[in-house]
């Protein structure tokens, strides 16, 4: 997929996430380009969860980096 649609795909994404909806069954949606989608919304639904915590662990950084190398 072209990288500006799937910056597009993603916003839209992102929105509904924003509605309760959960990654999966949003990438679910999309299933052509779920296994691109699928890992990006689970890191923004991570990120989100953790956004008021503070500083992110070093741990989670580490995650957070493997995820995104193996999307």
């Amino acid at each position: 997929m072209e990288e500006e649609a799937l910056a597009l795909l993603l916003q839209r994404c992102l929105a509904e996430i924003d509605q309760d909806g959960e990654p999966d069954e949003i990438a679910g949606r999309y299933p052509a380009h779920s296994d691109e989608l699928l890992p990006l919304l689970r890191v923004a639904v991570t990120l989100r969860e953790h956004r008021d915590s503070g500083s992110p662990r070093p741990q989670f950084l580490r995650d957070l980096g493997e995820r995104l190398r193996s999307a």
